[in-house]
C-alpha cells in the first residue's frame, strides 16, 4: 500500500515518524545511559570495596608471613629445635603419651590457659628447653592474635606448642592427624626451600575441638642443613574484622572471602555459606587474593534494587523532554519535504528519458551545491557512462576475437614445445616444433627453438662417435660441419688429437714389431754361439789334430758375434726412436687433455648460458603476471622456455660427465705410454751391454784365430778362452731373452692402447 503513495507524502510523514522514533530513542538511549552510568558507578562502588578488602587482607596475610619467615630464620629456634628434639627423643617409652601427661594431664590451668605452663617439673630435660623459649613465643601469640605456635623436627614430630592441644608431642608425618590440614602444611614446609610461605585452608580441627583453624608453616634451615618448621595456627576472626572495616557499600552490602570450595570463610557459623543464592538478587564484584600455594576470592554484594533506585526520577524527566522534542521535528520535516520533492521530481523526468535511451537530455540541478546537486552530477554521470558503455561494447566485442585468435596460437606452441622438451630430456632429439604461425615472434621464437635442438643434437651425436672410436682404437674418424659455434674449438682439438694419436700408434706398433724380431735374431744367433762353445769344448782333445777346423769355426764366431753386436745396436737405435715415439705420444695425449679441459670450459659456458635463459624466463614470468590477463599466452611460452634452459642445463652436465669420462682414459693411456717409455729406456741400456760383451766375443774369436798355429802349445789357455767365450755367450743369451720378454710386454702395452695398430695385426698374422 505504501508503494502506491507520493513521496510528497511519504517524505513529510517520514519526517514525523523519524522524528517520534528519534524522540523515543533518545529517551530510551538516556535512560538506558543514565541506568548504565548509575550501575557503572554502584559495579564501580563494589569493585572499590572487593579491591580494598583483599588489599587488607594482603597486608594482613604478608604481615603473617613476614613474621613466621622471621622466626623461622632465628638462630636460637633452629638452637631450641635441636634441643627441644634432643629432649623429646630421649625420652624412655612413648614421648607423646608423657609430654602430654606433663603439660596437659598435670597442667593445673584450664584447657584455655595451658600456655600459663612454662614448667611441668616431671620432664627435667625437656623443661629446661622448653622454659628458655616459651616465654617468648607465648607473648608473640598474644600479640599476633594467634592461636597456637607450633615446633617441628625434621621428622614432623610436634616437638613444641604454645596451647598445648591433643596434637601435642605427635608425629604428623603418620599417625591420627597425619592427613589434617596441619598435617599436609607441615610435610610441604619440610620438603619447600627456605623461605616459602605455605598456607592450609580454613576448616574444622580435629585437635582444636573440631574449631575452624588456618596454618601457616615454613621450614627452618640452619647452616644449609633442614632443621624443621615452624607453624601458625590462625582463626577467621581476623578476617572478618578486616571485611567488616571496609566502607563504601549500601545498607544491603556485605563483603566475603571465598574459597576454591565457594564457600565463605567468614560466615558467622564457621562452616562455610554459599553465596549463589544472594549472587541471583544481588550485584557482584569479587578480586582475586593468593597466600602460601592457596587462593581465595573476596566478593562484594550488593541488593540490585538498592543499587538501581536512583534510576527512577532520570525516567519521568527523560520522557517530558522527549514529547516536546517530538513536536518541534514534526513542524521542520513538513517545511523541509517541500523544499526537496520539487528538485527530485524534476530530476525523475530526467532520469525517466535517459532509461528511455535519450542520452542528450539536459539534467536539471547541475548548479546546486546540496545533495540535490550531488544527485543530479550522479544522474549527468550515468548518463555519460551510458554513452561510454556503448562504445566500449562494440570494441570489446572487436577485441575477444583477436584475443580468442592469440590464445589458439599460444596453446598449440605450447604443446609443441612441451612435446618436442618432452622428447629431448627422453633422449630423442628428433621431435620439433611447428613453424606455422600467423604471429611473426611466435614463428621466431619456433625456429629458434628447432635450430638450438637441431645444433645440441648432432652436437652431441658426433662428440659421442669420436670419443667411441678412440675407445675402440679407430683413430680414423673425426668431426666435420662445426666451422663456427661453441662445437667449432672442439671439433678443431678432437681432430688434431685424433690424427696425432693414429700417426704415432702406428709408429709404435711398427717400432715394437722391428724390435721384437731383431731381439729373437740376437737370441737365436747367441744359441748358436753357445752351442759352438760347448762343441770347442768337448772336442778340446782333439784341438791338435783339427786346428784348421777350429780355426773357421773361431772365424765363423767371431763374424756372428759381430753381426750380432751390429744387430744389436740397431736394436738399440730403434728403442731410441721408439722412446722419441713414446715421447710424442705423452705430448699428442697433454695435447686431448687440454682440449678437453677447452670442451669443459664449453660446457660450463653452455651451463652459464642455460642458467641466464632459466633467469629471463623466470623475469619474463614475473612481468608477464603483472601485465595480467594480457601477459596469460607469454607467461606459458616463457614457462616452457625455462624448461628448455633447465633441460639444455642437464645435456650440459651429461656431455661434462662424458669429457671427464674421456679425461680418465686420456689419463690412463698417458700412463701407460710413461711406463713403455722406461721399459724402452731399460732395454736400450741392456741392448748397449749386450753389443759390448757381443765385442768382446768377436775380438776374442780373432784372437784365437791368429793363435791356432801355436795350437799345441797354447792348447790350455785356448780351454780357458773358450771357457771364457761360452760364459760370455750365456750372459748375452739371457740378456736377449730378457730384451725379447720386454719387448713383449711393450707390444702388449701399445696393443691394449691402440688396438687397430699395424703391429698387432702383423703379430696376429
Amino acid at each position: 500500500m505504501t508503494a502506491q503513495l507520493k513521496l510528497a507524502f511519504k517524505l513529510p510523514a517520514m519526517g514525523m515518524i523519524l522524528a517520534l522514533f528519534t524522540g523515543a530513542g533518545l529517551v530510551l538511549a538516556a535512560t538506558l545511559v543514565g541506568n548504565g552510568l548509575l550501575a557503572d558507578a554502584a559495579q564501580e562502588r563494589l569493585h572499590a570495596a572487593a579491591d580494598n578488602a583483599r588489599n587488607g587482607l594482603e597486608r594482613y596475610f604478608e604481615g603473617l608471613g613476614d613474621e613466621l619467615t622471621l622466626l623461622a630464620g632465628r638462630r636460637d629456634i633452629a638452637s631450641a629445635i635441636g634441643r627441644l628434639g634432643g629432649a623429646v627423643g630421649a625420652l624412655e617409652g612413648e614421648a607423646a603419651e608423657r609430654l602430654q601427661a606433663a603439660y596437659i594431664g598435670a597442667n593445673p590451668h584450664g584447657a584455655a590457659e595451658r600456655a600459663r605452663m612454662d614448667m611441668s617439673g616431671l620432664l627435667p630435660g625437656y623443661d629446661r628447653a622448653h622454659a628458655a623459649l616459651h616465654a617468648d613465643l607465648r607473648q608473640m601469640q598474644a600479640q599476633r592474635g594467634l592461636g597456637d605456635i607450633l615446633l617441628f623436627d625434621a621428622e614432623a614430630r610436634n616437638v613444641y606448642s604454645v596451647a598445648k592441644r591433643a596434637d601435642f608431642g605427635t608425629g604428623l608425618a603418620a599417625g591420627p592427624w597425619a592427613e589434617s590440614g596441619l598435617g599436609r602444611v607441615v610435610r610441604a614446609a619440610l620438603a619447600a626451600e627456605p623461605g616459602a610461605v605455605l598456607f592450609s585452608d580454613f576448616a574444622p580441627y580435629g585437635p582444636g575441638n573440631g574449631a575452624v583453624m588456618g596454618f601457616v608453616a615454613s621450614p627452618v634451615h640452619a647452616e644449609g642443613r633442614l632443621v624443621g618448621a615452624v607453624a601458625f595456627q590462625t582463626w577467621a576472626e581476623p578476617i572478618e574484622a578486616i571485611l567488616q572495616a571496609v566502607t563504601g557499600l549500601g545498607a544491603s552490602g556485605a563483603l566475603y572471602l571465598v574459597g576454591a570450595d565457594g564457600l565463605a570463610r567468614n560466615d558467622a557459623g564457621g562452616n562455610g555459606m554459599p553465596l549463589a543464592l544472594k549472587q541471583a538478587s544481588h550485584g557482584t564484584a569479587s578480586a582475586t587474593l593468593d597466600f602460601g600455594g592457596l587462593g581465595w576470592t573476596v566478593v562484594a554484594l550488593e541488593r540490585t534494587a538498592e543499587m538501581a533506585a536512583p534510576a527512577g526520577w532520570l525516567r519521568m524527566a527523560l520522557l517530558g523532554v522527549g514529547f516536546g522534542l517530538l513536536a518541534v521535528a514534526a513542524i521542520i520535516s513538513l517545511v523541509f519535504a517541500r523544499s526537496v520533492m520539487r528538485p527530485i521530481g524534476r530530476l525523475q523526468q530526467a532520469l525517466a528519458a535517459i532509461a528511455a535511451g535519450r542520452l542528450d537530455t539536459a539534467v536539471p540541478g547541475l548548479e546546486r551545491a546540496d545533495e540535490l546537486g550531488y544527485m543530479a552530477e550522479a544522474v549527468e554521470g550515468l548518463r555519460v557512462n551510458a554513452r561510454q558503455m556503448t562504445d566500449l561494447v562494440a570494441a570489446e566485442r572487436d577485441m575477444s576475437d583477436e584475443r580468442e585468435t592469440q590464445a589458439r596460437m599460444v596453446r598449440a606452441l605450447h604443446a609443441d614445445i612441451g612435446a618436442a622438451l618432452g622428447a629431448a630430456l627422453e633422449g630423442d632429439f628428433s621431435r620439433r616444433v611447428g613453424t606455422q604461425l600467423a604471429d611473426a615472434q611466435m614463428r621466431q621464437l619456433a625456429g629458434d627453438f628447432n635450430d638450438l635442438l637441431d645444433g645440441v643434437a648432432r652436437g652431441l651425436v658426433d662428440t659421442g662417435t669420436l670419443l667411441a672410436g678412440l675407445a675402440e682404437g679407430d683413430f680414423s674418424q673425426d668431426m666435420q660441419g662445426y666451422d663456427r659455434g661453441p662445437f667449432a674449438p672442439v671439433q678443431a682439438e678432437a681432430n688434431r688429437a685424433t690424427a696425432a694419436l693414429g700417426t704415432l700408434m702406428a709408429r709404435l706398433g711398427a717400432g715394437t714389431g722391428a724390435l721384437r724380431a731383431a731381439a729373437e735374431t740376437a737370441r737365436r744367433d747367441a744359441e748358436g754361439l753357445a752351442g759352438e762353445g760347448a762343441k770347442q769344448m768337448q772336442a778340446l782333445d782333439e784341438a791338435l789334430a783339427a786346428v784348421t777346423a777350429l780355426d773357421a769355426m773361431t772365424a765363423a764366431s767371431s763374424g756372428r758375434a759381430r753381426a750380432a753386436g751390429e744387430q744389436a745396436r740397431a736394436v738399440a737405435a730403434d728403442m731410441a726412436a721408439g722412446s722419441a715415439v713414446l715421447e710424442q705420444a705423452g705430448a699428442a695425449m697433454a695435447r686431448v687433455s687440454q682440449a678437453s679441459a677447452r670442451i669443459l670450459g664449453l660446457m660450463k659456458a653452455m651451463d652459464d648460458i642455460a642458467s641466464q635463459t632459466n633467469l629471463l624466463a623466470l623475469n619474463a614470468s614475473v612481468e608477464a603476471a603483472r601485465a595480467g590477463e594480457a601477459g596469460k599466452g607469454f607467461a606459458v611460452v616463457a614457462t616452457e622456455v625455462r624448461r628448455l634452459a633447465q633441460g639444455a642445463a642437464r645435456a650440459s652436465a651429461d656431455i661434462k660427465g662424458q669429457v671427464e669420462a674421456c679425461l680418465r682414459d686420456v689419463a690412463g693411456g698417458s700412463q701407460l705410454v710413461a711406463d713403455a717409455e722406461a721399459r724402452l729406456a731399460l732395454m736400450g741400456e741392456a741392448i748397449g751391454e749386450n753389443a759390448g760383451r757381443l765385442d768382446a766375443l768377436a775380438q776374442d774369436g780373432a784372437a784365437q784365430t791368429g793363435a791356432v798355429a801355436a795350437a799345441g802349445e797354447r792348447a790350455r789357455r785356448l780351454e780357458a778362452m773358450l771357457g771364457q767365450n761360452t760364459a760370455l755367450a750365456d750372459q748375452a743369451l739371457e740378456r736377449l731373452r730378457q730384451m725379447e720378454a720386454r719387448a713383449g710386454t711393450l707390444d702388449g702395452a701399445i696393443g691394449r692402447l691402440a688396438p687397430g695398430t699395424p703391429g698387432r695385426a702383423q703379430r696376429a698374422g
